[in-house]
């Protein structure tokens, strides 16, 4: 098995969770830190937020390297979030990028001794938002009662007492959800496993073939 395998860059331990499930599904089998399905191979880097993935893009994408995936937030439009990744990847001399992400996914070929790169903007590459907005759209049929309690147990909560900001409703929300289950915070992988996040649902349908898309 290769030493030095394509690398997929994520925010957060919840992105690398959520993937690492989700791959699993989709007939990956764990081998090491690595994740193997025939000859797709990809190790998953958790890259401990935006800014951190931002600046660390050019160290995983030197001439020689493997290719590279990149899993973000989109978050608020005026975030920019892909705007920012762009203009890095152009510093590196990456050309033709598009202005928006496409629905089905980014993969760029290589150019030059440049590695191809991959990206995929959570949730859908289209609309703001977040990893937990993705997983809130994919939760199995009989857990939506509890997804929905919840979402109303946050929106009723006093000023007082909601010390986050409106855009991290989404990763409270879920996160309380999960709270209520039989293991309270157990990891996305775990819930998948379970059942109770469906990924053979849209979104997560199309991130898992953007996966093996570039993979390929």
């Amino acid at each position: 098995m290769p030493e030095n395998s394509p690398q997929l860059l994520v925010e957060g331990k919840d992105d690398e969770s959520f993937i690492r499930g989700l791959l699993r599904r989709r007939g990956f089998v764990s081998n090491g830190d690595k994740l193997v399905k025939g000859e797709k191979i990809v190790t998953i880097v958790d890259m401990k937020g935006f800014d951190k993935l931002i600046t660390g893009v050019s160290t995983y994408l030197k001439p020689g390297d493997p290719i590279l995936g990149i899993v973000f937030d989109l978050d608020q439009p005026n975030d920019r979030r892909w705007e920012r990744l762009r203009g890095s990847l152009v510093r590196l001399r990456y050309e033709g990028l598009p202005e928006r992400l496409p629905g089905e996914g980014l993969v760029h070929l290589s150019q030059g001794e440049l590695p191809s790169v991959g990206v995929w903007g959570m949730p859908d590459n289209q609309g703001a938002g977040s990893l937990e907005d993705l997983v809130l759209r994919s939760v199995a049929e009989q857990a939506n009662e509890g997804v929905q309690h919840a979402g109303q147990v946050i929106a009723e909560l006093p000023p007082a007492v909601k010390k986050f900001s409106d855009r991290k409703v989404s990763k409270a929300t879920f996160h309380t959800w999960l709270a209520w289950q039989e293991e309270p915070g157990m990891k996305m992988d775990v819930a998948i496993a379970k059942g109770l996040i469906d990924v053979e649902t849209a979104t997560p349908s199309r991130l898992g073939d953007w996966i093996e898309r570039w993979l390929a």
